[in-house]
C-alpha cells in the first residue's frame, strides 16, 4: 500500500507544480490581453514556458513546485492599467518592477495581496489617484518607489507600519498634507525621498530618530516651520535637501554634526539668523552649500574655507551679510562659481581669490566694497558687472589683448519696434545676472533711439545649427557631440536651479548654441527669456521657435522649466541625427528601438562601436524622457546633468 501511495505522490507532483504555475501564467496572460501594447510581450504565450517569459523569474519552493517570484518589465513601453491584474493569483511575487512605462489608472488596493513582496517600483508611469492605505499590509517590503506619477492625496500613515522598509521614494507627484509622524517606526530606513510634491506642515522632529537615514530629500514642497534640531542626530546622512519650501528660523547648529554630508541645499526658504559656526565640520560638502538661503545675517564664516571639496558653486547672494570677505575662501581650490552679490559686505577684495585656478565666475556686485580691484590676471579679464554698485571700488577692469568681439545689431522694424526694444532690455537684464562658462558672455551694449547693439564674446565655430548642416559636421565625433550636450545641460541646470528667481530660456534651439574654437558650447539669445516667479501662475504668450516648442504651450500657455527640458530633448536628437528630428519626435514614443537602430545616427561620421554605442543609447533614452508629452514626467535639468 505504501508503494502505491509513493507512486501516486511522484506521479501527481508534476501536475501540482503545473497547476500552481499555470494559474499564475493565466493571470499574467489575462492582464497582457488588456494592454494596448500587448505586442511588446511576444514571449508571453502558451507555447513558451512561463519561466522563460520576458521579465519573469521563477524558483522552486520547498515542496519542489515552481512559482513566479519576479515580474520585472521596466522600460517596455507598456500601456494599460494595473487593476486588470489578478494579484490574488500571484502570492509568491517578491519583486514587482513596472517602472518607466505608460501605465495609467490607479494603484489597486488589491496589491496588498502580494504578501511576500520585498521590492515594488512603479515609478515613471501615469498612475493617478490615492496611494491605497492597505499598502501598509506589505510588511515584508524593503523598497517602495512610486516617483514621477500623478498620485495625489495624503501619504498614507499606514506606510509607517513597514518596519523593514529601507527605501521610500514618493517624489514628483501631487501628494498633499503632512509627513506622517509615525514614520518614526521606519527604523531601518536609509532613503526618504519626498521632493516635488505639495506637502505642507512642518518637518516631523521624529525623523531625527531614523538613525540609519542616509538621504533626506524634501525639496520643492510647501513645508514650513523650523528645521528640527534633532536632524543633527542623523550622523550617517550624506544628502539633505530641503530647498524651495517655506522653512523659517535659524539653521540649527546641530547640522554641523552631519560630518558625512556631501550635499546640503536649504535655498529658497525664509531662514534667518547667522550661519552656525559648527558648519565648519562639514568638510565633505561637494555641492552648493548654503546657496541663496536668504535673510541670513552676520559675517560670512571664515570656516567656509574648510569646505575644500566644493566643486561647483558657493552662492551666498541676496542675504544681509556684513563685514569682510574671508580670505580663507582662497582655500577653495576646486570652486568654479562664487556669488556674494546683493549683501552689505565691506572692506577690500582679497587678492588671493585671483589665484583660484578653477574659478570661472565671481559676482561681488551690490555690496559696500572699496579699495582697488586686485591687480591680477583673473580680475583684469573680469567684466565690469562683477563689481558694479559698490561703495568705492577702483582699478582697471579690462579684457585680454587682441580679443575678438561679436557685435549683435538689433533690427528695429516698424510696428515691432516696441517688442524688439523690450527683448533687447530683457536680454541685458537677464544675462547680466548670470555668470556661467556655458552661457554666452556679454561684455557690453550700446543703445540709442536709432541703433542698439550687444557686444558678446566671439565664438569661432559659430552656431550648432550651421555646423550640423554643413561639411563641418564631420569635426563633431560622437564624444564631442556628447560633451556639447553636457555643456548645454549644465547651462540650463544653472538657469533653472542656481538662479533666483529661476530663469526659463524659452528658445533653446541649435541656432542659439554657440561653439568656441575648442567646441565648448554656450547658450545665447535671451531676448524672450523670463524669470519664474514663485508667487505667479507664470502664464505667457506663445513664444519660441517652431519645432522646439513644448506641446503643452499650445493649450495651457503656462510657462515652466520643463518647456526648456523639451527643447533640450529635441537638440539631443538633432545632435545625433545631424539634423532636426522633425516627425521622428512623434514616432519615437511608439518605435523607440527601431528608430534608434535605423534612423537616428548621423551617417556622415564613422559609426559608433563598443562602449560608445551604449553611451549614445543612454543619451537617446534621456532625450525620450525629455520629450514626454506630459511635462510632469520629464526629468529636471539637474537630473539630466547627473545622468548624461
Amino acid at each position: 500500500m505504501r508503494g502505491i501511495l509513493l507512486f501516486l505522490a511522484i506521479f501527481l507532483l508534476p501536475l501540482v507544480q503545473s497547476s500552481d504555475l499555470t494559474s499564475q501564467a493565466q493571470a499574467l496572460l489575462q492582464w497582457k490581453y488588456t494592454l494596448q501594447t500587448q505586442q511588446l510581450l511576444p514571449s508571453w504565450n502558451l507555447h513558451v514556458h512561463p519561466c522563460n517569459w520576458t521579465g519573469i523569474t521563477c524558483r522552486n519552493t520547498n515542496k519542489r513546485r515552481q512559482v513566479i517570484t519576479t515580474i520585472s518589465l521596466s522600460q517596455k513601453g507598456l500601456i494599460g492599467k494595473l487593476d486588470a491584474l489578478n494579484f490574488s493569483a500571484l502570492p509568491s511575487i517578491k519583486i514587482f518592477n513596472l517602472s518607466n512605462n505608460k501605465l495609467n489608472g490607479t494603484i489597486p488596493p488589491s496589491i496588498y495581496l502580494l504578501s511576500k513582496l520585498t521590492y515594488i517600483n512603479l515609478s515613471d508611469n501615469d498612475l493617478s489617484g490615492f496611494i491605497p492605505s492597505n499598502i501598509g499590509n506589505l510588511t515584508n517590503i524593503k523598497s517602495l518607489c512610486l516617483l514621477r506619477n500623478n498620485l495625489f492625496g495624503p501619504i498614507p500613515p499606514e506606510i509607517g507600519k513597514l518596519r523593514h522598509l529601507r527605501n521610500l521614494d514618493l517624489s514628483e507627484n501631487f501628494l498633499s498634507g503632512e509627513i506622517p509622524t509615525n514614520f518614526i517606526n521606519l527604523t531601518n530606513l536609509f532613503f526618504l525621498q519626498l521632493r516635488n510634491n505639495n506637502l505642507s506642515g512642518s518637518i516631523p522632529p521624529e525623523i531625527g530618530k531614523l538613525r540609519h537615514l542616509r538621504e533626506l530629500e524634501l525639496s520643492e514642497n510647501f513645508l514650513s516651520g523650523k528645521i528640527p534640531s534633532g536632524l543633527g542626530s542623523l550622523i550617517n546622512m550624506s544628502i539633505f535637501n530641503a530647498w524651495n519650501n517655506s522653512l523659517s528660523g535659524p539653521i540649527p547648529s546641530e547640522i554641523g554634526n552631519l560630518t558625512h554630508l556631501t550635499h546640503l541645499d536649504l535655498s529658497i526658504n525664509f531662514l534667518s539668523g547667522e550661519i552656525p559656526t559648527d558648519l565648519e565640520y562639514l568638510t565633505n560638502l561637494s555641492d552648493k552649500c548654503a546657496r541663496r538661503i536668504r535673510q541670513l545675517i552676520g559675517t560670512i564664516p571664515s570656516h567656509f574655507g574648510n569646505l575644500v571639496y566644493l566643486l561647483d558653486l558657493l552662492d551666498l547672494s541676496t542675504n544681509n551679510f556684513i563685514g569682510d570677505i574671508p580670505i580663507t575662501l582662497a582655500h577653495l581650490m576646486k570652486l568654479q562659481i562664487l556669488n556674494l552679490s546683493h549683501n552689505n559686505l565691506t572692506g577690500q577684495i582679497p587678492s588671493l581669490l585671483g589665484d583660484l585656478l578653477s574659478l570661472s565666475t565671481m559676482d561681488l556686485s551690490y555690496n559696500q566694497l572699496e579699495g582697488p580691484v586686485p591687480d591680477k590676471k583673473f580680475f583684469k579679464k573680469a567684466p565690469e558687472q562683477w563689481f558694479i554698485h559698490n561703495a568705492n571700488l577702483c582699478g582697471t577692469v579690462q579684457e585680454p589683448d587682441n580679443l575678438t568681439l561679436a557685435i549683435k545689431k538689433i533690427q528695429l522694424i516698424g510696428g515691432e519696434t516696441s517688442l524688439v526694444v523690450e527683448a533687447f532690455h530683457r536680454e541685458i537684464c537677464i544675462i547680466t545676472h548670470i555668470r556661467h562658462r556655458n552661457i554666452a558672455k556679454l561684455f557690453g551694449y550700446c543703445s540709442s533711439p536709432q541703433n542698439k547693439f550687444l557686444v558678446y564674446k566671439y565664438y569661432e565655430k559659430g552656431d550648432l545649427h550651421n555646423i550640423l548642416n554643413s561639411e563641418a559636421a564631420i569635426e563633431l565625433d560622437w564624444a564631442k557631440r556628447k560633451t556639447i550636450l553636457r555643456d548645454i545641460a549644465y547651462a540650463l541646470s544653472h538657469l533653472h536651479h542656481d538662479c533666483y528667481p529661476p530663469i526659463v530660456h524659452r528658445d533653446v534651439t541649435s541656432r542659439n548654441i554657440l561653439l568656441d574654437s575648442e567646441f565648448i558650447a554656450s547658450i545665447s539669445d535671451f531676448g524672450i527669456a523670463k524669470f519664474l516667479k514663485p508667487e505667479s501662475s507664470n502664464w505667457s504668450m506663445l513664444a519660441g521657435t517652431c519645432g522646439y516648442i513644448a506641446p503643452e504651450l499650445a493649450y495651457t500657455m503656462r510657462m515652466t522649466d520643463k518647456c526648456d527640458v523639451y527643447s533640450f530633448g529635441v537638440i539631443m536628437l538633432e545632435m545625433f541625427m545631424g539634423k532636426h528630428p522633425g516627425d521622428m519626435i512623434n514616432l519615437l514614443a511608439s518605435h523607440e528601438e527601431e528608430i534608434i537602430l535605423q534612423d537616428i545616427l548621423d551617417q556622415r561620421i564613422e559609426p559608433p562601436t563598443g562602449q560608445v554605442i551604449n553611451e549614445i543609447l543612454k543619451v537617446i533614452h534621456i532625450a525620450y524622457e525629455c520629450l514626454n508629452n506630459n511635462p510632469s514626467l520629464r526629468p529636471t535639468m539637474q537630473e539630466v546633468v547627473n545622468r548624461i
